[in-house]
């Protein structure tokens, strides 16, 4: 071996040595540790700037939600109390009206607090969460305002770093009267014994129509006992009426209100479920109505109808329930032609003089003839002779319409004092009494319809000249003529 190799060895022995002694590895170990040492603090203080950073601004969307939150509720017209409560994951913040004695509940704010508690109960483990309660309070109409309790729940969200609404709840909501705060109620709403009569007769026809086989049930709709007001529910969209114990196999009605809204006072539901307020009469326009009693004629009334249609009139026909059987199909003719068919009593006697019972079958009875015939009940009703009482009138439970132009045609039987009396007599919104059991009058009716179209009138229906405004328990003598009886 030479001298130069044993040199080479020697010193990579003594260069192992130094780099394997101790003092070697404690200054690795050393550097090491500060390297972990530094690499753990500033992890500690990117951690410690970055939880700063989003606890930030979770406080500074809460800030923003309550901000959010206040304004929203500012539109409530509700003046407000606003009460804070913060745990360690939830905020809860209510809003307590201001005047509680005038609000529909007893005990607001335990209410509303226990609704509250519910809904936090159901957030799953949440980081922060926000929980407000109020209560709303909506007007529809000047007569009508709605109150509720509501909650709503917001979650914060970690990842998107923003809060998102969980959970909304709205419970016991209450419709009052807003001059008087008091709850509306189907008595509030109806108001009136001939209003309740008026709708009943709007659930006897809807009985009737929505039927599979309406025959089946037509003597037990016809017979259908009267609802009171402890029967009705109200809520703003439409009436609920538990039906008292009968025969139809229907024991509860819903009503549209637009279909009994003469009956109910309007500006307590809600104005989207009415129908529009329209009317077919020119204020700048005269108009009459033809009646005609005692029919349907075997000959008289299909002449009639000729008439009729070639002078282009919708007259309205007070028919006798056992004319209305003998000739069914007249009785047909004259709805379809878009006349209106009106009740007569069934065999003309005088209505005020008969007992109880005979006076209902004299109802009913006629209301079923026609019925079979038109597939209509009739709605209103005129007592033979204009005789009606308080009494009578509420057993009938229909409008009365009696006429303010009498045609003298029953006694005359002549075409020309026909002509010359209705000529002579009439005026603006009256309505004209003639029987389409006269051949005379017959003979008369083209002649005054060119007389008095001469004069500038029109012709209508009596539901029409009234507006479709008549109401049971009042009687009906001319457009502007309404009396209670």
């Amino acid at each position: 071996m030479t001298t130069e190799n044993k040199e080479n060895r020697r010193s990579n022995r003594h260069s192992k040595q130094s780099f394997n002694s101790p003092r070697d590895f404690l200054w690795i170990f050393f550097l090491v540790g500060v390297l972990m040492l530094v690499s753990y603090g500033t992890y500690t203080v990117y951690n410690k700037i970055k939880d700063h950073e989003l606890q930030e601004n979770l406080e500074n969307q809460t800030s923003q939600l309550v901000a959010q939150i206040d304004t929203e509720l500012e539109k409530n017209d509700l003046p407000s109390e606003k009460k804070e409560h913060d745990s360690n994951t939830i905020k809860e913040i209510i809003y307590l009206p201001k005047e509680t004695e005038k609000l529909p509940y007893k005990n607001t704010e335990e209410q509303l607090t226990h609704l509250m508690k519910q809904e936090s109960k159901k957030l799953k483990h949440p980081k922060q969460a926000v929980v407000v309660g109020c209560v709303e309070k909506q007007t529809h109409t000047d007569q009508l305002s709605s109150y509720a309790l509501h909650v709503e729940t917001y979650d914060w969200k970690t990842k998107e770093q923003t809060f998102q609404k969980e959970q909304e709840r709205t419970e016991k909501e209450i419709y009052v009267n807003t001059d008087s705060g008091e709850e509306i109620t189907a008595k509030a709403l109806i108001g009136s014994k001939a209003n309740l009569l008026g709708i009943q007769q709007v659930i006897q026809q809807k009985l009737l129509d929505d039927a599979e086989n309406p025959q089946e049930i037509l003597d037990a709709v016809l017979a259908l006992p009267r609802f009171d007001f402890k029967d009705a529910t109200y809520t703003p969209e439409h009436l609920q009426i538990n039906l008292p114990k009968n025969e139809t196999g229907v024991d509860e009605v819903t009503l549209a209100y637009r279909d009994i809204q003469a009956f109910i006072q309007t500006d307590l539901v809600d104005p989207n479920q009415l129908a529009e307020e329209s009317t077919d009469l020119d204020p700048n326009k005269k108009y009459v109505s033809l009646t005609f009693d005692d029919g349907p004629g075997a000959e008289t009334t299909p002449r009639l109808l000729q008439i009729l249609a070639e002078k282009n009139v919708k007259a309205t026909f007070f028919m006798l329930g056992q004319m209305a059987e003998e000739f069914p199909q007249i009785v047909k003719d004259v709805y379809e032609q878009g006349h209106e068919i009106a009740s007569h009593s069934y065999s003309h006697p005088q209505l005020n003089a008969i007992p109880k019972e005979e006076l209902l079958e004299q109802v009913r009875m006629t209301d079923k003839a026609i019925y079979n015939a038109a597939g209509i009940l009739p709605r209103t009703l005129r007592p033979p002779y204009g005789a009606i009482s308080p009494e009578s009138a509420d057993i009938i439970g229909k409008p009365i319409i009696q006429w303010d132009i009498d045609s003298y045609d029953w006694d005359s039987k002549n075409t020309n004092a026909v002509i010359d009396r209705v000529n002579q007599t009439s005026f603006e919104g009256g309505i004209i009494l003639m029987h389409d059991i006269h051949p005379t009058t017959i003979d008369a009716v083209g002649t005054v319809i060119d007389n008095l179209r001469a004069q500038g009138y029109e012709f209508v229906t009596t539901s029409q000249l009234l507006e479709q405004k008549e109401k049971p328990l009042y009687q009906y003598f001319g457009q502007k003529d309404a009396r209670e009886i």
